[in-house]
């Protein structure tokens, strides 16, 4: 890399941790009204970075979701290791992980006492993927990818932020998200969209886009140049495609941002509620 696309990696690094750390204090605030008021109330309508009204589960200030704390262990494992390809990589990879979120670590039992727990939580909530991937270790489904769940959520979107750091520009860049997301969530749709996520970022640090429409248009034919993300439910250069509707009808506020893309014919199989999109 240049400095200059050192710089941007470096900033989409450290950017991506601090938003996840500002953000976790008040994360999955779901009733709008009443989060919108407490912040007014507190004089932090226009800064809520680091409010603390989090219902689900308790982190210090400064600290991560577990989002957040996927990012990390996939950066130092990177650090380390220079590659998620390899079956020592792997191994090291899922060491790591068992280690970070498994039982006895900062995020509790593992597996979990039954029954529901009070709310919230004195711990980092521990997601379905990483619940998913516990499991399968535990069970001895270590290697590459069955070590992965089934699971196909957010989670990895996060774990593309410190590949393409390392791989933007690079022809092994989609093989290592590949590999990266796998460990813990062997879904196809999993891999689709952080393929679609890392070269939306991609196309940012390369300087190759000025802004994030830019970002999206490269990395819709990056995509359609990759053939990649037609074995999804909904191919991964259709969900951009979404996300320029949106863009594009310029929605005054969220609530008009959610009506665009839930009143897409795209969406239709995929809206289960409304409340499944806010979230």
């Amino acid at each position: 890399m240049t400095s200059a696309k050192q710089d941007r990696a470096a900033a989409a690094f450290v950017g991506a941790m601090c938003a996840d750390a500002a953000a976790q204090t008040s994360h999955w605030n779901y009733a709008r009204e009443e989060f919108h008021k407490a912040l007014a109330a507190a004089d932090c309508f226009d800064t809520p970075e680091f409010f603390v009204k989090n219902g689900f589960y308790t982190v210090a200030v400064g600290g991560h979701s577990c989002y957040g704390d996927q990012c990390l262990e996939y950066a130092r494992h990177l650090a380390e290791h220079k590659t998620f390809t390899g079956e020592s990589s792997h191994t090291a990879l899922v060491d790591r992980l068992s280690q970070r979120f498994g039982d006895g670590s900062t995020y509790g039992q593992f597996p979990p006492p039954e029954g529901k727990p009070a709310m919230p939580i004195p711990q980092p909530w521990r997601h379905g993927s990483i619940k998913g991937f516990l499991s399968n270790h535990a069970s001895g489904r270590t290697s590459w990818p069955t070590s992965g769940s089934d699971d196909s959520q957010a989670d990895c979107f996060v774990k593309t932020v410190p590949v393409v750091c390392a791989f933007a520009g690079q022809p092994e860049l989609m093989n290592e998200v590949e590999r990266a997301v796998r460990v813990t969530q062997n879904h196809d749709d999993a891999v689709a969209y952080a393929k679609a996520a890392a070269r939306v970022l991609e196309a940012c640090i390369l300087g190759e886009a000025a802004d994030l429409t830019a970002a999206l248009a490269v990395a819709q034919q990056r995509l359609q140049e990759d053939n990649t993300g037609s074995e999804s439910s909904m191919p991964a250069a259709m969900a951009l495609e979404l996300v320029q509707t949106v863009l594009a009808s310029g929605p005054a506020d969220f609530p008009g941002a959610v009506g665009t893309l839930g009143g897409a014919f795209a969406m239709q199989p995929f809206v289960r509620s409304p409340a499944s999109l806010v979230a």
